[in-house]
């Protein structure tokens, strides 16, 4: 019991402690000037579409996009050129609608989006959503961290209304350049082999090496090898423990989702050093041209409709195989899925030689779709659904593992059948 209390409180401390790492990982890189809705930020955007729809308000701190069903896809970008060349863009804005009504389609909403454009000017298939909502809401604070690319693409922000009516405002929005803080890498490795060790104290604990009695007989190459690994030899418990470690920090802590978001509350995010703000000076940023019409306005509307067009990132359907495999995904996705989850418990129970070896597969699955809800995701039916996937996925898993059993393993000195997995 003692021995539980303990492993149990180890637990509860690495969890705080990676809270702890992630919410205080990233530090604002020195030399680049930040950018902020305000009278100076507001020249930095550019009206790419119905420029009388877009109001601004509170100096520019504030902006207001109104769609109709004659006017559609009114569109506000913002060219992050200054911050080519960083590591991660801190985001943050408060963001609210009134009476949104959704398009066509599912993703005609309101919503703020950070995009990349080559040298080139074409927008590049990948994007990160930062803010997306419909029918009235009030008010919500946002605030994401989003990776930037390794080449030369240039980074924008897109604020749209694409439904058939209704009010998006958008207020107060920041970006900064940030990195992570030295120490965070180090700290991470510490938490993963310091997690690996408590994982694989509870798989010797709770899924010991199968029962007695039981050993393998290998009759051919597949089933040597399964033969060597259902041992729950200290090295396979150990690789257990670690793989289970490196799902789980996939899965639930922040999840497989692009940008990063903040746990519970914000970012603390670091001023630079003295030393390295003496040795980074910020340069001096000057306004970018194309600013938007006054407020109401209907006259200078810029002529970008063009571009304005292929903002809305849904990219036409391009017949080469990198293309087709994009659009396919979303067919073939529940089947990669179950897939994944019927190959983890196969290593699991491989790796461990104990038929449960599922458990912590389902642990992962269970914990997986809690952490989206907490990480504020919400929950819905496409939950439901991931949830029914993953199950099925681990059925297929454990059939897989019975029938290699009964293949692989032999109980010496029994003609009966041997024990059901």
């Amino acid at each position: 019991m003692l021995a539980r209390l303990l492993w149990l409180l180890t637990g509860a401390v690495l969890a705080l402690a990676a809270w702890l790492a992630w919410q205080h990982r990233f530090a604002e890189a020195p030399g680049v000037a930040p950018l902020a809705m305000g009278p100076e930020g507001r020249s930095a955007f550019r009206v790419v579409r119905a420029p009388g729809q877009v109001a601004w308000a509170g100096d520019g701190a504030s902006v207001r996009i109104v769609a109709t069903r004659e006017m559609r896809h009114p569109t506000l970008e913002c060219a992050l050129g200054r911050f080519s060349g960083q590591r991660h863009l801190w985001i943050r804005f408060r963001a609210g609608c009134e009476g949104v009504v959704k398009g066509r389609n599912e993703w005609d909403d309101a919503r703020v989006v950070l995009i990349w454009k080559d040298a080139g000017g074409r927008i590049l298939r990948e994007h990160s959503p930062l803010c997306g909502m419909d029918g009235t809401r009030g008010t919500e604070a946002y605030e994401r961290v989003a990776a930037m690319r390794k080449d030369a693409a240039t980074p924008l922000i897109v604020i749209q209304n694409l439904g058939a009516a209704g009010e998006f405002t958008v207020e107060a929005l920041e970006v900064r350049a940030v990195a992570n803080r030295w120490w965070f890498h180090p700290v991470a490795v510490t938490l993963a082999l310091a997690g690996t060790a408590w994982a694989r104290w509870a798989f010797r604990r709770w899924l010991p090496a199968r029962e007695p009695g039981v050993a393998p007989r290998s009759v051919s190459a597949a089933a040597a090898i399964a033969g060597a690994l259902t041992g729950g030899r200290p090295w396979a418990v150990t690789a257990a423990a670690a793989l289970w470690v490196a799902l789980a920090a996939f899965f639930l802590f922040p999840g497989p989702w692009d940008p990063l978001r903040p746990f519970l509350r914000g970012f603390e995010v670091a001023a630079p050093t003295a030393r390295q703000a003496a040795a980074h000076p910020a340069a001096a940023v000057s306004p970018a041209a194309g600013a938007p019409s006054p407020a109401g306005s209907r006259a200078g509307a810029p002529s970008a409709a063009p571009a304005a067009d292929a903002i809305l990132l849904k990219p036409p359907l391009q017949f080469d195989a990198v293309s087709l495999l994009f659009e396919a995904k979303k067919y073939i996705r529940p089947l990669m899925h179950a897939a994944a989850f019927a190959a983890m418990v196969a290593a699991f129970c491989l790796l461990l030689g104990n038929r449960r070896g599922w458990l912590p597969v389902a642990a992962l699955a269970a914990g997986s779709e809690v952490m989206q809800w907490l990480w504020g995701f919400g929950f819905d039916w496409h939950d439901v659904l991931d949830l029914a996937i993953n199950t099925a996925g681990m059925a297929a898993g454990i059939m897989v593992v019975r029938r290699a059993r009964r293949v692989a393993v032999s109980v010496p000195g029994r003609d009966e059948r041997p024990a059901r997995p």
